[in-house]
């Protein structure tokens, strides 16, 4: 299978290193004759890279209405020569699986500041029609940032600058519990890990979110055994969780086949 390779240049506004202002960016792919070779923008990137030096100034995330403004704009070309400089990010894409959510396609590859060692993730994109769920999945990696380990993270948002789409690019996270909808009891979960699971859902609804579609496909495990929720477009916020009562909590303790007695509620 050939890779895709993306060599995004981004500079960042030093006010708030996490808005790529004037960004700009040029592409590398070995198959470039499939088709007309877009540009890429990496328009945030909430968390800096394990390997770049901390920064004293205060991040604050990419507000809501500048990704709208950045997704639905245009993006002059900036001549790479006029750069002072340019901090190149390289995104190759070696797989792809149709389906991400419930409109997203999901593609698997690498990320990686050029020259360092690239980080293996998952880029979800959406079509620009679906653009306003791509808005609402970064609202909701904004409000359970915090969360690490349970949801995966969230690297940058991308918007190519001629292509009608854009883009999250998300740590993989790990292996999908199943890709097809099969009852809860065939997935061979000990008691234990049912319990697990349960504490993870309960977790997330302490950021104040809703799942909205707690499914088999949507639950990976990570290599050190923990879950990790994914596909966040029917997520509802603004959650005040009741605990054992609520509803989302409740059915997947009873397709978990879980006792109240088991959760320590």
């Amino acid at each position: 299978m050939s890779h895709r390779n993306y060599t995004c240049f981004c500079r960042l506004d030093m006010e708030n290193p996490l808005l790529a202002t004037d960004p700009w960016a040029d592409w590398a792919a070995q198959d470039q004759e499939l088709y007309e070779p877009p540009s890429y923008a990496i328009l945030h990137h909430p968390r800096p890279f394990p390997w770049l030096p901390p920064d004293d100034v205060p991040l604050d995330p990419m507000s809501r209405a500048d990704l709208v403004a950045c997704s639905t704009s245009s993006f002059a070309s900036t001549p790479i020569s006029t750069l002072s400089s340019p901090s190149p990010y390289l995104l190759t894409i070696d797989s792809f699986k149709s389906r991400g959510g419930h409109t997203a396609a999901i593609h698997h590859g690498t990320f990686a500041i050029e020259g360092e060692t690239p980080l293996r993730v998952v880029l979800k994109t959406y079509a620009l029609e679906d653009i306003n769920l791509l808005i609402h999945e970064f609202d909701v990696y904004t409000a359970i940032a915090h969360l690490a380990v349970i949801v995966p993270t969230l690297h940058a948002v991308v918007k190519p600058r001629y292509d009608p789409w854009g883009g999250l690019i998300l740590e993989n996270a790990g292996t999908v519990l199943s890709e097809y909808e099969i009852p809860w009891d065939d997935l061979g979960l000990t008691h234990q890990e049912k319990i697990l699971l349960y504490n993870t859902l309960r977790q997330f609804h302490s950021a104040g979110v809703v799942h909205g579609d707690v499914a088999p496909r949507n639950i990976l495990r990570r290599p050190c055994g923990a879950f990790c929720l994914v596909d966040f477009d029917r997520s509802t916020l603004n959650h005040v969780c009741p605990g054992a009562t609520c509803k989302e909590l409740s059915e997947l303790q009873r397709v978990l086949g879980l006792q109240l007695s088991d959760l320590n509620v």
